[in-house]
């Protein structure tokens, strides 16, 4: 992989994601993030075609944002669930299990 592919994927992505699992975001914001990644992966390997772009980030391990916040969100929720607190466990059974369904 490239220096720049990289870079953008042990900085730029973290950064852009971080605090994304506490949210609930639509399906529009996603589909902003997604278009915020395909953009940097246009640039980086210069195609404007959608199809080509999406294969360069399957064979350089990278998932779509939405796919990625999904993930980090699961992350979240289940060690929430785990929590001794009494005030994050009730609030978890209160919002987050039903996230989880």
């Amino acid at each position: 992989m490239t220096a720049s592919i990289l870079l953008m994927q042990s900085f730029c992505i973290p950064v852009a994601l971080y605090g994304l699992k506490c949210l609930n975001l639509n399906v529009h914001n996603l589909n902003s993030l997604n278009n915020l990644l395909i953009q940097a992966y246009m640039k980086i390997f210069c195609s404007n075609n959608i199809a080509i772009i999406k294969q360069c980030q399957f064979y350089c391990n990278q998932w779509s944002f939405s796919h990625e916040v999904t993930f980090l969100k699961i992350k979240f929720l289940n060690k929430l669930s785990l929590l001794d607190d009494i005030f994050l466990s009730h609030l978890y059974s209160l919002v987050g299990k039903n996230d989880l369904l």
